[in-house]
């Protein structure tokens, strides 16, 4: 992971002629000499724990070659174990490539802090690499802490202000959903260390975060765990809406929250979102299982949506969830676009469709936004129009429009995704309120089509009353039709305390 670095024929090329190719076996860097824990055979109850007499550690192992342990063997005569810092990337031939970016002698104990002092040291000498990168290692090196799950999934309520999405994971203090975010950051109190790279995002912290354990249906119990938590100065927090103590990013990266919800708490990787609309409490589910919604009769969602879901596209630019659509319809016409406007281009990272919790409304490039404004006018051309509100382009008289359990009555709209599914936004998606007498048409963009934009964010409007399945490790979305057609919403779920 990583670019290539500036002076890689300094660094990366010089060390491969040296000590060779990057396809040797790596070398256990477990405390212990030649005859300790690194040639011990795993224990059968945990494969990641090595037995030293009667004393039990847990190993830590490190890119390196033979070649390299042997040259230092023959000249001090006995074992060194080296730490490398490795940057992976794909190239411009789409070929996955790695670069050393350094490596430095652990010459003494291979306890957590001795290895991270090593890391920051060899940061503190190389060029800037990417801050993920660095996040990335302390992740790994991070010592366990003490978790209170029990392999339950975990269930928090998601909360709307004016336009974001907030879950109380930190200690009650709200932190704003970003499904393509890479990170959890929040306000870190001074002093703490700081992983040497020149952007305020590398300074890392370990957090207890905490929601509740779930069977799907209630909360059960409180449960806590430790996160890594990237620091963010003021000025980023001031860009947050009042109260929030930072950002939970849900993206695909290993740093982002359902990530480390997976690794801390020993569960599977995927979580599900239920984004509320105004003045209701929706609910995100991390780690599969069950997710019930108050109705009559209640109504299980979650296992509906695996048997169906749709694969979710790769982004080599970011770790956001992009899906394919096919064609775009109003009343079951299809809107004249041109050929291939919807494709994710992953070669130059543009285009495609992706979906943001931080996107108020869906945007869309002009040249798709145009059409559907044009093919909705004309299916709506019946009902008198009210004078525009900014930044909405096209308004109705509320009083002209009938209402149905989905919203306005006005002409549905209706993505045709993977496998012939059809995504439809009936009124109450394609339709917002702006006043007692005025509905929008919503602000679909025009989005300017500039380099990394995709062709189409679907906004958090869009996604409200939706249940959205995301399976990290199989790649995939579930999505459910919007929940008013079954008489629920995410502001179903219930709350209450239940027993374990």
């Amino acid at each position: 992971m990583g670019q290539r670095p500036d002076d890689e024929s300094d660094i990366g090329t010089g060390r491969e002629e040296l000590f060779g190719g990057s396809d040797a076996e790596p070398i256990d860097v477990a405390d212990g000499g030649d005859d300790g824990a690194g040639e011990a055979a795993p224990n059968a109850a945990d494969p990641d724990m090595v037995s030293s007499g009667t004393k039990r550690s847990r190993s830590t192992t490190s890119e390196c070659w033979k070649d390299f342990e042997k040259i230092f063997k023959d000249i001090n005569g006995k074992k060194e174990d080296y730490l490398s810092m490795v940057a992976y990337y794909v190239n411009v031939e789409w070929q996955l490539e790695k670069r050393i970016i350094d490596f430095r002698l652990i010459d003494e104990s291979h306890i957590g802090q001795n290895i991270v002092d090593r890391v920051t040291s060899m940061l503190e000498d190389t060029p800037p690499v990417l801050p993920l990168l660095v996040l990335s290692l302390l992740f790994l090196l991070s010592p366990p802490g003490a978790l209170a799950g029990d392999g339950k999934p975990i269930v928090t309520p998601i909360s709307k202000g004016a336009s974001l999405y907030t879950v109380p994971v930190k200690n009650g203090a709200p932190l704003v959903l970003d499904l393509a975010g890479s990170l959890v950051w929040s306000r870190c109190p001074p002093p703490q260390g700081r992983a040497p790279c020149k952007s305020s995002v590398c300074a890392v912290t370990a957090k207890s975060l905490s929601a509740n354990a779930t069977d799907g249906k209630n909360p059960l119990y409180p449960v806590s765990f430790p996160a890594n938590v990237a620091c963010a100065s003021d000025g980023l927090l001031a860009t947050l809406p009042p109260g929030a103590a930072g950002v939970a990013g849900l993206s695909r990266t290993p740093t982002s929250l359902p990530s480390q919800v997976a690794s801390k708490l020993k569960v599977a990787r995927q979580f599900a979102l239920c984004l509320p609309g105004g003045g209701q409490t929706g609910a995100a589910i991390f780690a599969g299982g069950p997710f019930q919604l108050l109705a009559s009769p209640p109504v299980e969602l979650a296992e509906g949506l695996r048997r169906n879901p749709i694969p979710l596209l790769d982004n080599p630019r970011n770790g956001a969830y992009y899906f394919r659509v096919h064609g775009i319809a109003v009343n079951q016409e299809p809107v004249p676009v041109p050929a291939g406007a919807f494709d994710l281009d992953a070669r130059h990272r543009t285009g495609g469709v992706t979906l943001s919790t931080v996107t108020p409304y869906t945007t869309l490039h002009s040249e798709i936004y145009r059409a559907l404004h044009d093919a909705f006018d004309a299916a709506t051309s019946g009902i008198p129009r009210a004078p525009p509100v900014a930044p909405f382009q096209m308004c109705y008289q509320s009083s002209a429009l009938g209402s149905t359990r989905l919203g306005p009555a006005v002409a549905n709209i209706d993505l045709t995704l993977d496998g012939g599914r059809i995504w439809q936004l009936p009124g109450a998606k394609s339709l917002v309120g702006v006043n007692d007498q005025t509905f929008a048409f919503l602000e679909m963009g025009p989005a300017a089509a500039v380099p990394d934009s995709p062709a189409v964010i679907i906004g958090g409007y869009q996604m409200e009353d939706h249940l959205m399945l995301f399976d990290l490790e199989k790649g995939t979305l579930g999505l459910s039709g919007l929940l008013l057609g079954i008489r629920t919403t995410c502001g179903n779920f219930i709350f209450t305390m239940g027993s374990s």
